[in-house]
C-alpha cells in the first residue's frame, strides 16, 4: 500500500537461533505536507474554550489561526495566537477563544511540501452537545441519559425541557406522548421560548398521577441535512418512597497518601428525585472546581490532587425530599505529609512580602502620577506625545500637517533639565522665550546652543506648536544646512515646561543680519560685465571691524562696520511672523514672533559683506530647503547664521 506520513519511524528486524541474536535497525523517513483535522463540537456561551488542530506533517509545519466571529460575511478572519505539542509527526496545536458569538474557526499548516487548512464551525450555544433533554421533579433535575427510564412520584410536579442550539437545528420542536403529537390541555401547559443560542420547548405537569405514565419523545431536525434528531425518556409514576443512599465508599475513614487522588460517592433514590448537599466540618462545602470539583450530579466528590493543609476533615453527604432525608459521614486524612521545619520558609515568605510591598507603593505611586500626567496631556491635546500614531501618518500630505502623529523617542533625545545652564535671551514673544544655554555633556566639556520654550501662561496651542517643532526636527535627523535638533527636556511637560534644544547661530536670524550690516555692503557685481568681480573690494574686505550684535539693524548712522567671516548659512522650519504672536494660525505649527526676532550674540573684529557670500549663502539656503523637501516637510522658513 502507499506509505503515509504516519508510517514515518525506525523500524527493526530481529533474527535469533539457539546461540544468536541478532537485529538491523533502519529508519524510514516520510516527507508530506501537512494535514490539518478539527474536530467539530459545540461551545458552552460566555465561557474560554479552547479548540484543538491536529497536524500530520514533516518536516515540522507553520502553523496560523484565523477566526470569523460570524457565520454569515458580516466580518472577516482575524489571526490568533497558538500552543502547540508534539508527537513525532503529529503536532496538536490549541487556541483559546471567548465564546461570544458563534463564527467558523480556521487552522492553516504549511511546510516546503504544500499547505494545508480545515475550517470548522465554532457554535456557540448554551445547550450541552447541542441538543439536550431535562427532567425536573419538584425543583431536582435528573441526571440524562438516552433513553432512560425515570420514576416520578404520584403527586409531584415534573417540568419536561427539550433544548435545541438554533444554528444546528430548527426551531420547530415537538414533544410526543404515546407516540401521539402532545398539545396544550388543562392539567398539561405547553410552551416554547428563545435565547440567542437556543430553542426550548417545554411543558408542566402540575401533578403526576398514573395516566402520564408512558414514553415521552422529543424530535427537531438537525440542519442543513434535515436528519431526525430526538430523545425518549420512559416515565414511571409510582407512589413516593424516603431517601436512600444505594451505592457508597462513605461506611469508613479515609486515609490518603499526599497528593494523591480520592474521592467520596453518594449514589441516591428517592421518589420524588431527592437533592443532594455536602458539608466539611459541619459548614456548606463548595469545590474549587479545579482542584476539587462534583461529578455524575454532585454524587461524586472528587479530589484530583490532595491537599494536607485545606483537605483533613469530616464530610457529609445530605439527601433529602419531602418525605425524609438520609446522611452520610466520613472523615479523610492525608498520610505522608512533609515533615521539615517550615519556620524558614515562613521567615523568607514574609522577607519577601516586605520587599514586595516596598516596591508596589512606588511602582503604585510612580503609575498613580503618569496617570496624572497622561490625563493633563490629553487635555492639553498631546495624548500621543511619545508613541504618536505612525499607523495614521497620511503619504501624500507634508509631515509638517501630521505632525502631532510622529513620536518622540525620549530615550535618544532626552537631556536632563540638570545638564542645561540657561544663559540670556535670545529672542521673545508673548508666549515663548528663546535662550542662549550651556550643556554639560559627560565627557565634561561644555556645548553652547539655543533653548526654545514656551512660557507657563501661554494658550495649549502654543505648547502643541512647540511639540510639533520638536517631532519634525526629530524626523528630519541631521543635515549641514538645517538648524539641527540637539536634544529636548520633556521631563515637566504636563507643567507646561518644555526645552526644545538646537544648534546655537550667534549670529542671529540672516534677514536681520544683513538689515544691520547693509551700509557696508560690497557689490562685486562688474558694471560692465555683469558678472561677478572677486577682486573688487579685495582690499576693503582684508580688513577687520569690530561689530556688535545688540546694534539696531535699523540704525544706519552708527552702523560703521560689516560682518562676515561667517562660514555657514543654516536654514530653520519656523516661519516668520510679520504681525506678532497673533498672525500664526498654519494648520499644523503655530510660528510665533519670538522664534523670527532670533538675535545674534556677537561681539569680535569680522569682515564686510560682499556679492560672494549672498552667492554661497543663497546655495546653502537652497540645500537646507531641498533636504526640507526631501523629508516632505514644506513649512515656510527662516534662515540663521553660524560659523
Amino acid at each position: 500500500s502507499d506509505v503515509t506520513i504516519t508510517d514515518r519511524g525506525y523500524y527493526t528486524l530481529k533474527a535469533k537461533n539457539g546461540h544468536l541474536e541478532k537485529k538491523f535497525s533502519v529508519f524510514l523517513n516520510v516527507t508530506a505536507k501537512p494535514k490539518v483535522e478539527i474536530k467539530d463540537q459545540f461551545y458552552i456561551a460566555n465561557t474560554n474554550e479552547v479548540v484543538r488542530c491536529v497536524v500530520w506533517a514533516f518536516p515540522k509545519p507553520e502553523i496560523k489561526w484565523e477566526f470569523k466571529s460570524c457565520i454569515d460575511n458580516s466580518c472577516e478572519y482575524k489571526q490568533l495566537n497558538s500552543t502547540e505539542t508534539i508527537r513525532d509527526v503529529v503536532y496538536n496545536f490549541f487556541v483559546t477563544i471567548k465564546s461570544n458569538q458563534s463564527g467558523y474557526v480556521k487552522c492553516i499548516a504549511s511546510n516546503i511540501y504544500g499547505i494545508d487548512e480545515h475550517i470548522s464551525s465554532f457554535t456557540v450555544t448554551d445547550v450541552k452537545e447541542g441538543f439536550e433533554v431535562k427532567i425536573t421533579e419538584d425543583e431536582a433535575e435528573f441526571p440524562f441519559q438516552n433513553p432512560k427510564m425515570l420514576q416520578l412520584a404520584v403527586g409531584s410536579k415534573a417540568q419536561f425541557e427539550c433544548i435545541a442550539a438554533i444554528q444546528n437545528y430548527s426551531s420547530d420542536i415537538k414533544w410526543y406522548f404515546r407516540r401521539a403529537l402532545l398539545v396544550g390541555t388543562e392539567d398539561l401547559t405547553l410552551e416554547s421560548s428563545k435565547t440567542q443560542f437556543s430553542a426550548k420547548r417545554f411543558f408542566i405537569i402540575p401533578q403526576m398521577g398514573t395516566d402520564h405514565a408512558g414514553v415521552y419523545k422529543c424530535e427537531t431536525v438537525r440542519m442543513p441535512k434535515g436528519e431526525v434528531q430526538s430523545a425518549e425518556v420512559i416515565v414511571a409514576v409510582v407512589a413516593p418512597q424516603k431517601p436512600l443512599i444505594t451505592v457508597t465508599n462513605m461506611d469508613k475513614p479515609h486515609e490518603t497518601i499526599y497528593p494523591n487522588t480520592d474521592n467520596f460517592t453518594c449514589i441516591y433514590e428517592g421518589v420524588p428525585r431527592p437533592s443532594i448537599k455536602w458539608y466539611k466540618d459541619g459548614s456548606d462545602y463548595f469545590p474549587d472546581n479545579t482542584r476539587v470539583k462534583f461529578q455524575n450530579m454532585k454524587q461524586i466528590l472528587l479530589f484530583t490532587k490532595t491537599n494536607y493543609t485545606t483537605d483533613e476533615g469530616e464530610y457529609t453527604c445530605h439527601v433529602k425530599n419531602k418525605l425524609g432525608h438520609v446522611n452520610r459521614t466520613v472523615t479523610l486524612k492525608v498520610a505522608n505529609k512533609p515533615t521539615n521545619n517550615n519556620i524558614p520558609i515562613y521567615i523568607a515568605v514574609g522577607i519577601f512580602l516586605v520587599l514586595l510591598i516596598g516596591i508596589l507603593i512606588p511602582l503604585l505611586y510612580k503609575i498613580k502620577k503618569e496617570r496624572e500626567i497622561e490625563k493633563i496631556l490629553k487635555e492639553a491635546g498631546l495624548a500621543n506625545f511619545e508613541k504618536g500614531a505612525v499607523d495614521s501618518i497620511n503619504p501624500d500630505l507634508g509631515i509638517d500637517e501630521q505632525a502631532e502623529l510622529l513620536p518622540y523617542d525620549k530615550e535618544s533625545w532626552e537631556i536632563p533639565k540638570e545638564k542645561i545652564k540657561l544663559g540670556k535671551q535670545l529672542g521673545a514673544g508673548a508666549f515663548g522665550v528663546v535662550m542662549k544655554a550651556i550643556i554639560e555633556r559627560y565627557d565634561d566639556t561644555n556645548l553652547t546652543v539655543a533653548v526654545k520654550m514656551v512660557k507657563k501662561n501661554a494658550d495649549d496651542i502654543y505648547l502643541r506648536a512647540l511639540v510639533s517643532e520638536l517631532k519634525i526636527m526629530v524626523h528630519l535627523g541631521k543635515h549641514l544646512n538645517v538648524v539641527n535638533l540637539i536634544g529636548a527636556c520633556t521631563k515637566h511637560i504636563a507643567k507646561r515646561e518644555l526645552y526644545v534644544i538646537v544648534e546655537f547661530c550667534r549670529f542671529g536670524n540672516l534677514h536681520n543680519y544683513l538689515l544691520r550690516h547693509r551700509e557696508n555692503f560690497i557689490n562685486q557685481i562688474n558694471p560692465e560685465t555683469g558678472k561677478i568681480d572677486c577682486s573688487i573690494g579685495i582690499d576693503v574686505l582684508a580688513r577687520s571691524f569690530s561689530v556688535s550684535s545688540q546694534e539696531d539693524p535699523k540704525s544706519n548712522e552708527d552702523d560703521k562696520t560689516s560682518s562676515s567671516g561667517v562660514q555657514k548659512t543654516t536654514v530653520s522650519m519656523s516661519p516668520s511672523a510679520s504681525q506678532g504672536d497673533e498672525a500664526l494660525l498654519s494648520n499644523s505649527s503655530i510660528q510665533p514672533e519670538w522664534r523670527s526676532n532670533y538675535k545674534g550674540d556677537y561681539k569680535e573684529t569680522v569682515k564686510p559683506i560682499c556679492t560672494k557670500d549672498l552667492l554661497t549663502w543663497a546655495f546653502q539656503v537652497s540645500s537646507g530647503m531641498e533636504y526640507l523637501a526631501s523629508r516632505r516637510v514644506y513649512e515656510e522658513i527662516n534662515v540663521f547664521l553660524s560659523i
